[in-house]
């Protein structure tokens, strides 16, 4: 949230900030972070994602998974609009004009 409201400030009244985010949709993603949380993750969504370093690695990453709920509120809360959602990347209204 208050990463969302800092760029917000950024902005001049009416900016817009395009934003992606792992969003949990299906039961299968639900199922998965349910065994993430039990195995000890800090909060619900907290989960990761593995990709391949340049030298073919296997590296890990935090990541957090919203639902669709979680997410509008979030930004909400930090004073944005959600104009348009495709996927996981997202179209947020900050200031006057929204």
């Amino acid at each position: 949230v208050e990463a969302l409201r800092r760029m917000g400030a950024w902005l001049r009244p009416g900016g817009r900030v395009y934003l992606s985010a792992r969003r949990v949709r299906g039961l299968w993603a639900r199922g998965v972070l349910a065994v993430q949380r039990l195995r000890g993750a800090r909060e619900p969504g907290d989960s990761h994602t593995r990709w391949f370093d340049r030298d073919g690695t296997i590296r890990r990453s935090y990541v957090h998974a919203f639902d669709d709920r979680a997410l509008r509120r979030e930004i909400a809360e930090a004073g944005g609009r959600c104009l348009a959602w495709e996927g996981g990347h997202g179209e947020i209204a900050f200031g006057e004009g929204r």
